[in-house]
């Protein structure tokens, strides 16, 4: 008895020693995000800014493809503005070292003309950005699919200090300015600079490369047709369980010699995937293979709720909607968008999937309608369009 009584005194300590340290630490959280930090940045801009453009990785470790085309063109055009990328790396680091990087950045950001982010940030919402800084948002996702922002969880405060944030048609404007708390004059649908590749000559050239090396590295007939499957982020699904919803030994059965299959999962999966079974029909190219790129050497997509349908768009090739959580995912995380006017068949089980991809499915004028309404600011100028907004 007497042990029993003890384990659940043990029980219960420990319980209310967890729900303290969580207390405090989002106590911690508030004083440096909405007081300490917004210090360290005032007291940094008595400091003089200069002419340098501050490009911000909020989670990755390494430059994103919005940031690689803008560097690029400044370098070309404008030799005088400086460069300089940080990497705050969130979600990478304890604590105490990620709010060690938060200082640094503030004072980064203190002496920059221009900073440039593609994701949100509460420490950079809580800054008091000085009037001869520019903050540009390129963000990091095309069109309005799944909700996001304040229209998902509306006590967030990661937005509200950016001077320029762009989108990829005049037709989600309203969308983002809901989302974000901006107002509409601030969100220009100028095309997203990433977007710039694909009307690049060498995007094709390089895909071709991609292509053929691939198929020679896992010693595949060329003539086998490529998949694609990229499913979005679920915040409450580990990536090994999307993999058995994607059942490959039926899909292989059901879809013949003809395919073999892509997986490209959502970054914050990379390095974490198990249990992933290469077969030779299936590839998890998470980690080897970029987005941009991956698109373009496959012959059709399949995917959910991802917002990469809207570059996808752009390249006018088949794409099947494999939602077997739909009411589920509507109700948890919410669309902007009706679900039906995707541009492709919808399927439910693979049973339907198989049967669409073998029937070869595609209406293309409906990609291309989809793609005029979300996506008709992107025409391979995007990046041009911004630093002359930005310069004049």
């Amino acid at each position: 008895m007497f042990k029993i009584v003890k384990k659940a005194i043990n029980r219960t300590i420990g319980r209310t020693m967890f729900k303290t340290k969580r207390v405090i630490a989002k106590k911690i959280k508030g004083l440096c995000v909405n007081y300490i930090l917004p210090f360290v940045y005032v007291k940094s801009c008595v400091l003089p800014v200069e002419n340098t453009a501050l490009f911000v990785e909020i989670r990755g470790k390494e430059i994103s493809s919005n940031y690689r085309g803008i560097i690029h063109y400044l370098r070309a055009k404008y030799p005088d503005v400086k460069i300089k990328t940080y990497f705050l790396e969130m979600g990478e680091k304890g604590h105490i070292e990620y709010y060690k990087r938060c200082k640094k950045l503030v004072k980064l950001m203190a002496r920059a003309k221009y900073i440039f982010i593609d994701d949100c940030s509460n420490v950079i919402a809580a800054l008091p950005i000085r009037k001869k800084t520019k903050l540009v948002q390129t963000w990091h996702g095309c069109g309005a699919l799944k909700k996001f922002g304040l229209c998902y969880d509306a006590t967030e405060k990661y937005y509200g200090r950016e001077d320029i944030f762009t989108v990829s048609s005049e037709n989600v404007i309203d969308y983002y300015a809901t989302s974000t708390g901006l107002q509409k004059n601030k969100i220009k649908a100028i095309g997203v600079p990433r977007t710039d590749l694909f009307f690049q000559d060498k995007y094709k050239k390089r895909c071709e490369v991609i292509r053929r090396n691939f198929y020679k590295e896992h010693h595949i007939d060329e003539n086998k047709k490529i998949i694609l499957y990229a499913p979005t982020y679920r915040n409450h699904i580990e990536a090994s369980v999307m993999t058995k919803k994607f059942d490959t030994k039926y899909l292989k059965e059901a879809l013949g010699d003809e395919y073999i299959v892509l997986c490209k999962y959502h970054p914050v999966f990379s390095g974490k995937r198990s249990d992933f079974e290469d077969d030779g029909f299936m590839f998890d190219i998470t980690d080897s293979i970029k987005i941009e790129y991956a698109m373009g050497i496959c012959d059709a997509l399949v995917t959910d709720y991802s917002s990469l349908i809207f570059e996808y768009s752009l390249l006018d090739k088949p794409a099947y909607f494999y939602a077997y959580d739909l009411d589920e995912y509507i109700e948890k995380r919410g669309l902007y968008i009706d679900y039906n006017d995707m541009p492709g068949p919808i399927c439910y089980t693979l049973v339907d999937l198989a049967q669409n991809i073998n029937s070869r499915v595609f209406d293309s004028n409906k990609m291309k309608a989809f793609r005029r309404k979300y996506m008709g600011s992107c025409d391979g100028n995007a990046t041009k369009r911004l630093l002359e907004l930005l310069r004049n």
